[in-house]
């Protein structure tokens, strides 16, 4: 609720809300990427790249860890086929905290550890092999 109320203050005062999550063009997407912080404007640039050569892709931002906005993902993900989790933080023999969260509402998760800086080709790489490859899997970058 503080964060609701927070956010249209903000909207207010900017005229942008800041939610839970950004949803980014997942209305009819097929395939998605599950994201957290700056890379997601790298990892937008490539769904856009996709969406022009015709890929039903879009993005997904958790913007709020704690409380887990779990309604608002399943609602985002409605519809989606399989999913690339890229995570940033991760402990040995463990998963990242996104890919731990989401695996408890949604089914077909890939993981993809962040190690390094993502480029646009990175994430359009990964999108691509997310379609070409049935089975979940890891995949360290």
């Amino acid at each position: 609720e503080v964060i609701g109320k927070t956010s249209i203050d903000w909207k207010k005062k900017i005229g942008r809300t800041l939610g839970l999550i950004d949803s980014y063009k997942l209305e009819d997407a097929d395939y998605a990427i599950v994201i957290s912080g700056f890379h997601s404007t790298t990892a937008k640039a490539a769904v856009n790249r996709m969406r022009a050569a015709g890929k039903k892709v879009g993005l997904l931002r958790i913007r709020v860890l704690r409380p887990w906005p779990a309604e608002a993902i399943k609602n985002a993900l409605k519809g989606v086929k399989r999913i690339a989790v890229f995570d940033q933080s991760i402990s040995l023999g463990q998963h990242g905290i996104l890919y731990s969260e989401l695996t408890k509402y949604v089914s077909g998760s890939d993981f993809i550890s962040l190690g390094r800086y993502p480029s646009e080709k990175d994430f359009v790489d990964v999108l691509n092999r997310l379609m070409a490859v049935e089975k979940e899997e890891l995949v360290w970058l």
